[in-house]
Formats: C-alpha cells, sequence, structure tokens
C-alpha cells in the first residue's frame, strides 16, 4: 500500500490507499479550530489544527461509511511552551485497532506533528508519523553593548543549546533574561512566548588594580577556562599578586591589561608548570612576545611599546596546558605592573 504524506511541513496532502487498491490523490488542507476542547477530522482530507496553548484536547477520528476505507491526515501544530494532553477519540460504537507498535506513533511533540492514517481492508489502521521541527527567531538586546550575532532561530521545544555573549565596555554581563526578567540558561527549552532576549549588566569593578598595579592606568579583566585570581600568599608581601586559574588539560586562563596610547610596560612573573609543555604567554595586540615554562622564579620584565598608536591596545597573560600531565603549583603568577605612558 503506498502512503502520501506532508513532507517537511508544506502546505500539500495526498491519499493514501483506498480499499487496498493504492491510488493517490490530492487531498484539500482543512484547518480546523478547537471549539470545546475538542476538534473533528475530516476523511479524504489533511486537517490542519494549531495548538498555541496547552489546554487539553481531543482529536476525533471521522465517522465511517459503509464499504468505504477512511484514508486522512492531521497536520497538529503545537507552538505551546509545553506540549498539551491531546488525546484521539474514536466516533461511538466503533474499535480503531493498529498495526503493532503504531501505539508509540500518537506521541505529540512541539513542533509540526503530521498524522497518515489509513484504514486496509481487514479495517486495521495503518500510521505514519513524523515531526518537523519550527524554528524561533529570537532577538537578542544587547541594552547599550555588541552582541553578535544579533538574532539567531532556534528550533521550538528544543534547549537553545548555546547564547551568544555580549560586549559592554565598562560592564561585565550577567545573563540573557526574558522582557518579564526571567534567567534564561543555554540548557532552557526554546519557547513560542520568547522571541526576544534582554543582556543583565552589571559595572566592572576592578579587583586586579589596586592589587598588583603600582604605576600608570591599566584596566584588568580576566578570561578562559578559569579566570584568575588575587593570591594573599605569593608575591608582594604588601599586597595579593594576581594568578591564573585552575584549568585542566587543554583549557587556558588569561589576564589582560587595557591601556591608552603609547608607553612602556613592566611587570614581575612567575611559574610553575610542567617544563616545556605548559607556558604563561604574553601577547600584545594578539601577538605573542614572551614565553615562559617549568620553575620560574619570580623575574623582571619589561615591553617597549612606545611604537603604539592611538587608542586601545590590550596585553595578555595566558597560562595555557597541553593534553596531560601536571608539574607543579600548575599556575603562573603575575605582581608589580608599571606602565608608563609615553
Amino acid at each position: 500500500m503506498e502512503m502520501v504524506y506532508l513532507i517537511n511541513g508544506g502546505e500539500s496532502g495526498g491519499g493514501g490507499g483506498s480499499g487496498g487498491g493504492g491510488a493517490t490523490a490530492g487531498y484539500p488542507i482543512v484547518k480546523a479550530v478547537v471549539t470545546d476542547g475538542a476538534v473533528g477530522l475530516q476523511d479524504r482530507s489533511v486537517t490542519r489544527v494549531e495548538l498555541k496553548t496547552s489546554n487539553p484536547v481531543r482529536i476525533n477520528f471521522p465517522p465511517k461509511t459503509e464499504g468505504v476505507a477512511r484514508d486522512f491526515l492531521l497536520r497538529l501544530v503545537i507552538t505551546a511552551d509545553a506540549v498539551p494532553e491531546v488525546t484521539f477519540a474514536v466516533p461511538t460504537g466503533e474499535t480503531f485497532s493498529f498495526e503493532e507498535g503504531d501505539e508509540e506513533s500518537f506521541s505529540c511533540l512541539v513542533g509540526v506533528n503530521i498524522f497518515a492514517f489509513t484504514e486496509t481492508d481487514d479495517g486495521t489502521f495503518v500510521v505514519n508519523r513524523k515531526l518537523v521541527s519550527i524554528a524561533q527567531s529570537v532577538t537578542f538586546d544587547a541594552e547599550g553593548g555588541t552582541v553578535d550575532p544579533p538574532s539567531k532561530d532556534y528550533l521550538l521545544g528544543v534547549k537553545y543549546g548555546a547564547l551568544p555573549v555580549p560586549v559592554r565596555k565598562g560592564y561585565v554581563f550577567v545573563y540573557w533574561m526574558t522582557e518579564d526578567n526571567v534567567e534564561v540558561k543555554a540548557t532552557d527549552t526554546v519557547k513560542t512566548s520568547v522571541s526576544r532576549l534582554v543582556a543583565k549588566w552589571e559595572p566592572y569593578v576592578d579587583k586586579f588594580a589596586p592589587a598588583i598595579l603600582e604605576l600608570g592606568d591599566v584596566v584588568f579583566t580576566t578570561d578562559g577556562n578559569a579566570k584568575w585570581s588575587l593570591d594573599d600568599a605569593t608575591g608582594n608581601p604588601d599586597a595579593p599578586s594576581a594568578r591564573s586559574g585552575a584549568i585542566g588539560d587543554s583549557q587556558q586562563s588569561s589576564l589582560f591589561g587595557t591601556v591608552t596610547g603609547a608607553g612602556v610596560l613592566a611587570f614581575r612573573r612567575k611559574v610553575s608548570s610542567e617544563s616545556s609543555w605548559d607556558f604563561l604567554r604574553f601577547f600584545v595586540d594578539g601577538v605573542q612576545k614572551f614565553s615562559w615554562s617549568g620553575e620560574q622564579d619570580w623575574g623582571d620584565v619589561t615591553c617597549n611599546c612606545s611604537d603604539f598608536g592611538p587608542g586601545e591596545h590590550v596585553f595578555e597573560w595566558r597560562y595555557a596546558k597541553d593534553g596531560s600531565v601536571s608539574r607543579g603549583s600548575d599556575c603562573a603568577w603575575i605582581d608589580r605592573v608599571q606602565w608608563r605612558a609615553t
């Protein structure tokens, strides 16, 4: 028996076998509205029903016409934030039987649930089902910052999986939230009711500058698989040093320092790592200038940046590990930073 049903959510239908003959014909699309919690299907038709709420609904099969095998399709579009309870009901006095295993075909999910029902000569129903996902466009409002991309399509009923991270100078991104101020995480499920996410920010407070900056104007930030922190036990006895985050194999932890214009940078560094494999690397505007590995006690470093043009420039201290083995304290420290603008 040949079955023809909706493909990829297209608004067209086909007929299945009538009386086992396998003939096919185009079926009309019938848009039905749920009334008093129920909706009826029509034979030789594609009935389209949209469920925008989570209220229970009963789907009534078409009654039997003597001598005619039924053949009908249901296009059930569920856009509710939660899947409603859907019950399939047969006409009074009838008992439907299905091929073995077809009972599982009646499960519904958020998206376009397509069901094709064909009655065979012996009165048994063959059920074919497929789910076509629905894309929901979500717009990201960075609230004074920037974000890439500004919008993205997600599948309804599926977890976000990943959300972009916005950037705003002088602020720290906290999380995305709905217009009702409800936090949204990457592990949350995409809902029809959420089409716009707003960034929540907190003013950035530089905890590193008061501890490790001895001269000049440098704004410090940290990022990576683990963030840098202040270490009271290592370095200058009068103030904490900055220590790289606790990372695993093939991970990294970065401390950034942003300055304006040209100048000369000086700092002290200390490293305790697997020699020749795990490194503290120093970058200037993305270009590596120095690297250290193994057991390196406190040492002075100077970097002449007198050729800097106007505008902001970024220093990066990056502690990075290879794919295996740890030695020593498995970290790096930075202290006594001085920036002499020229």
